[in-house]
């Protein structure tokens, strides 16, 4: 029972970071996706410390592990609106070939920046 509070919690910071890049693009006008402000925030939190990585790992973990459930809204948008797909199939597929990529090397610099500090811990 422990778990699954502490799990609640997780969630809880997580949504509240989402809510805040929400608010934030929102109440500033930002041309940029809220969630996207969100997860800059709690990257800045995490990375100076504010917000130590054990309030927010299990919630984490959790999502990541049912992350591909996430994309069946998506799918299911290219099932229905294939004409979408014919006109502009390409490109589409050259747009995510590349934001997939650089995703990838983001997120693979993050982590290695990560493994050191968490070397230099120990």
């Amino acid at each position: 029972m422990r778990i699954i509070a502490r799990m609640a919690i997780h969630l809880l910071i997580l949504s509240g970071f989402y809510l805040l890049g929400l608010g934030l693009q929102s109440w500033l006008s930002i041309p940029f996706p809220g969630s996207l402000i969100g997860m800059l925030l709690l990257l800045v939190c995490l990375i100076s410390g504010v917000i130590p990585e054990r309030f927010v790992d299990l919630g984490a973990s959790y999502l990541l592990k049912h992350l591909s459930l996430l994309f069946v809204p998506i799918i299911a948008g290219v099932v229905v609106f294939p004409i979408l797909f014919t006109r502009h199939g390409l490109i589409l597929i050259l747009i995510t070939m590349f934001s997939t990529m650089m995703i990838i090397i983001v997120s693979g610099l993050v982590s290695q920046s990560f493994a050191r500090k968490q070397e230099r811990k120990s």
